[in-house]
């Protein structure tokens, strides 16, 4: 917007806004010119602005089209006698919006205007800014980028240097190295055992400030972020270079023996498969690494929560026998008669993405020497993956399992002609 002031900035008095395309006006009132056209200005530019009309025809024209010049300058006046000289000018050029954009001819001001509650006033402001940026991701990007900017300048930095030392704590601001050892302020001092105790009690019951903090910003990770994260590390596998290198990086820093809460185990006598008996293990964690165990299958054993694994067994155990009448099958599974809904079946979907299946898999097998008869006539020698040649077939893995081991004839006309299977 033009700003005719003839060097008058920061005189009052009253002003008038054409419009050069259309000619219609707005008459105002101020105390200082400079001020007020930077407010109609931003007001403007930010669709903001007061008057619907004005605010209308300048997203029409473009602000090129508008004039902001001084129609007379009233210095040494109080406001009371400026609004009188605007109303006459409205009087004047009032004519129901038509060519002049006020809406009345009564003038108004809001300088000198107080809040009758301050507090309540700041709070409420507080309240609409933080709303603000909180609905608005671009506007949170863009103040943020612009802040980035700032502080790469020296000029700024200077600037704002004073607002940081008279909020900032008595060591922000001062390099570690300079306050450290013999220079910070504590050293040699130390806390005594009722200052420890307090300091014990008042922390009691607290919550940690950084549970639930997401890295290293103090944004608590919502369940849409946590969700998000979770869908963008489905199907990402490690390489084995980068579990080599964090291997590397882990070893010797407060693992197995070194770790503080290493547990020692004894008390028992544990049968490895080859009849070795241990008694006592120093580390659960390098003793199953060392045996090729699962720690948590080996402390389950060692618990009494399970009878064996990969062999291993406490000595002088019985292996307890199901019984019967509490054995889950049939309608005596909790689960008989229920179903997946689409959503869970969806959600299973998504977690086997990535992971080992088919001949990746530790556990696949390979079935050789067979006669299996397809229901086209085709003859079947030899399987690769159970799984796999299953799911390219259209058959049920149990039923075509049982096929195979001779407890089922055929499956979806499939069927063996002989029983001479070798499985690898």
């Amino acid at each position: 917007m033009k700003f005719k002031h003839e060097g008058n900035l920061l005189k009052s008095g009253i002003y008038k806004i054409t419009n050069t395309i259309n000619q219609r006006i707005y008459i105002g009132s101020t105390k200082l010119f400079k001020i007020r056209h930077s407010q109609h200005t931003y007001a403007l530019r930010k669709q903001r602005h007061g008057n619907k009309f004005l605010q209308a025809d300048f997203n029409k024209c473009g602000e090129d089209a508008f004039i902001f010049e001084l129609i007379e300058i009233t210095d040494g006046k109080t406001k009371e006698e400026r609004l009188l000289i605007e109303e006459k000018y409205l009087e004047k050029y009032y004519d129901s919006c038509n060519t002049c954009y006020n809406f009345v001819t009564k003038a108004t001001s809001s300088e000198g205007h107080s809040f009758k509650n301050l507090e309540e006033t700041k709070r409420k402001m507080s309240e609409s800014q933080k709303l603000r940026f909180q609905n608005n991701p671009e506007l949170r990007k863009q103040q943020s980028e612009k802040s980035k900017i700032n502080w790469q300048h020296p000029e700024y930095i200077e600037k704002m240097r004073p607002v940081i030392k008279k909020f900032a704590g008595w060591n922000r601001g001062i390099k570690m190295p300079e306050i450290s050892g013999e220079k910070h302020p504590n050293y040699g001092k130390h806390h005594s055992e009722e200052s420890k105790n307090k300091m014990k009690e008042s922390l009691k019951g607290r919550m940690p400030w950084n549970k639930g903090v997401y890295g290293y910003t103090s944004v608590p990770c919502s369940e849409e972020k946590k969700e998000k994260l979770r869908k963008a590390n489905i199907g990402k596998i490690i390489s084995d270079e980068a579990k080599e290198k964090i291997s590397r990086n882990r070893k010797g820093k407060n693992a197995g023996k070194n770790s503080a809460s290493a547990k020692v185990y004894e008390g028992f006598q544990l049968l490895s498969p080859n009849g070795t008996i241990y008694t006592k293990i120093e580390c659960l964690t390098d003793f199953a690494d060392e045996h090729g165990l699962n720690m948590k299958c080996l402390w389950k054993l060692l618990k009494g929560l399970t009878p064996s694994t990969k062999g291993w067994t406490l000595a002088n155990t019985i292996k307890k026998q199901r019984d019967p009448a509490t054995f889950r099958k049939g309608e005596n599974h909790p689960m008989y008669g229920k179903h997946h809904t689409e959503e869970a079946k969806n959600n299973i979907r998504l977690a086997k993405i990535g992971k080992m299946e088919g001949m990746e898999h530790p556990n696949a097998k390979v079935y050789r020497g067979l006669r299996l008869l397809s229901p086209d006539g085709a003859m079947i020698t030899e399987i690769d993956c159970l799984a796999d040649f299953c799911r390219e077939n259209d058959l049920k893995p149990t039923s075509f399992c049982a096929v195979l081991n001779g407890r089922r004839k055929s499956t979806n006309g499939w069927k063996l002609v002989n029983d001479n299977i070798i499985a690898s």
